[in-house]
């Protein structure tokens, strides 16, 4: 396909800042002295001038179209002149989750065989571990002028001269972002966001979120952010460590949203489950925001009905999502509200987005050529397609193999690796991942038909349902109270009716979450620290 400015992402954002100029695009907090915190901030103009010039000295650098650069820098400012400045030359980012190994962090950058690296400092001395990072030509430091002996800092490269870059023609499928998954083996899974994919994304995620012109968004993942800059619309980065979301401070996200008079927010549940009980302690509530969408991992029907509790004037969301298709599906807290919790069918995500198709099929371990959708009502893997969908992983066949289903006719649909159904009305509902299957009395059974159903039980925190390598089944439960003979029937009650099968019940200590949102059961994990996790076992007999 023919390239065009038009294709580069950049010409959005270029867009919003001969329209807006001098509205602020970013604000960024600054924690002062006793924990003092104020905002610094950048304009749509600046942001441009800056991103541009960036990019001059970039290409000055030697870096072309198809370039890559390590991108290894938390949600600030900087991290957005340097995005934008590679999509707008044509370089690509390349993102490493921060808390892979150093293994794995080593074998993805030699794939992917980087022409440089943008870094704060502590990722800047990786460089001097023989063998972990491949040659580099060029390494910037961000944040820090320490290691300017040794590396070039942001400031230096970009001040570098006043000439401002072009904007590079590009094509549809010219790669802009690679982020690599958390796998721990096998040849690492890069998925490939190109200038076609995040443009069709931006405008499925625009009329998804409902967004505003003059909406105040905060966002607490990354990728929101360009999504916000290529409608004119300003950003407040949150006040916390991105990479541990488990500690972030409800009391300075709720100063932002206050201060700053925020409209929009989108992220993980985990963050806004602490904001939550933070306002339900405080008595403060989210009065301001107009709407809120949080996905990215399981979100309790109580989570979300709760956050709408706090919010007078607006509508809380479920999104469901992933990393390849974002997004799927959504459904608003009045809604979900009114759906029957009499039975199971799983964790209800709503109706599926306009733009995005989604059939159910027969879950296989083996790479799929065809499509045999099945009945409404029937439990099978969820396969989906659309603009927004992501098509391939970074120089790895076998992966787009087993996950792509490549139609005759040139369609491809993604495999989420969820399982799921359509229920009668057309919405989405969630059960668990393909291989989390558990074989109960010749039966299938899935964690989500299970752990919605215990963890509405007063006194219970959370639960994890899974099987074992050795075939015994668990129910493992964190509690907020002390165990009582009446919790116990409760809980064998609602086993009961699922199945008469014996279940091994625990109350542990914690239950493992996923490091990237915190908000993921992590089985595997809990599996091998059972022993060391448990406190005590249920006696249902």
């Amino acid at each position: 396909m023919a390239s065009s400015i038009q294709g580069n992402l950049t010409s959005l954002l270029q867009m919003q800042a001969q329209r807006v100029g001098n509205k602020p695009a970013i604000y960024e907090p600054q924690i002062k002295g006793q924990g003092v915190m104020t905002h610094g901030h950048i304009s749509f103009q600046d942001l441009e001038q800056r991103s541009a010039q960036l990019a001059a000295e970039l290409s000055r650098q030697g870096l072309t179209r198809g370039d890559r650069m390590l991108v290894m820098v938390p949600m600030s400012i900087d991290l957005y002149i340097i995005l934008i400045a590679l999509f707008r030359i044509g370089g690509v980012a390349v993102f490493i989750d921060p808390w892979v190994g150093r293994k794995r962090l080593s074998q993805f950058a030699h794939q992917v065989q980087p022409f440089g690296m943008f870094g704060i400092p502590k990722a800047q001395v990786m460089r001097w571990i023989p063998g972990l990072l491949p040659r580099l030509k060029l390494n910037v430091v961000v944040g820090s002028k320490l290691l300017a002996p040794l590396s070039k800092s942001l400031d230096q490269i970009r001040k570098s001269g006043t000439q401002q870059a072009d904007i590079l023609a590009v094509a549809p499928e010219d790669p802009a972002l690679i982020t690599f998954t958390t796998g721990s083996t096998g040849t690492p899974k890069g998925v490939v966001r190109t200038h076609g994919f995040l443009v069709a994304q931006h405008e499925v995620l625009t009329q998804h979120l409902g967004l505003m012109a003059e909406d105040i968004d905060l966002p607490l993942l990354p990728v929101f952010v360009l999504n916000n800059l290529a409608n004119g619309i300003s950003s407040v980065l949150p006040a916390m460590d991105t990479r541990e979301v488990s500690k972030s401070d409800p009391a300075q996200l709720l100063q932002q949203i206050q201060s700053l008079k925020v409209t929009t927010t989108v992220g993980s549940p985990v963050i806004y489950e602490r904001l939550a009980a933070y306002c339900e302690k405080s008595g403060d509530q989210l009065g301001q925001l107009r709407t809120l969408h949080t996905g990215g991992a399981p979100v309790s029907r109580e989570l979300i009905l709760e956050l709408q509790g706090l919010m007078p004037a607006g509508e809380a969301h479920i999104v469901y999502g992933s990393t390849e298709a974002e997004p799927i599906s959504s459904i608003a807290a009045h809604e979900l509200d009114q759906e029957d919790t009499s039975t199971s069918l799983g964790e209800c995500v709503g109706y599926p987005d306009p733009a995005t198709q989604v059939l159910i099929i027969k879950a296989s371990p083996e790479p799929l050529t065809t499509l045999e959708p099945l009945a409404q009502g029937e439990v099978g893997e969820i396969v989906v397609t659309g603009d927004h969908v992501n098509k391939d992983y970074y120089e790895n066949p076998e992966a787009v193999r087993k996950t792509k289903i490549k139609l005759d006719q040139g369609e491809i649909w993604h495999r989420t690796g969820d399982v799921g159904r359509l229920g009668p009305e057309g919405r989405l509902y969630l059960l668990g991942r393909v291989d989390q299957v558990i074989e109960l009395d010749g039966k299938q059974i899935y964690p989500l038909e299970v752990e919605p159903l215990i963890n509405t039980i007063e006194g219970v925190q959370r639960s994890a349902f899974f099987q074992s390598v050795d075939g015994k089944i668990y129910l493992a439960c964190t509690c907020t109270v002390d165990v009582t003979p009446a919790l116990v029937a409760e809980i064998r009650s609602r086993l009961r009716g699922i199945s008469e099968t014996d279940v091994d019940v625990l109350q542990v200590k914690e239950i493992p979450m996923d490091p990237r949102h915190n908000s993921k059961i992590d089985y595997l994990k809990l599996e091998q620290d059972l022993t060391e996790l448990t406190l005590k076992r249920f006696d249902l007999s």
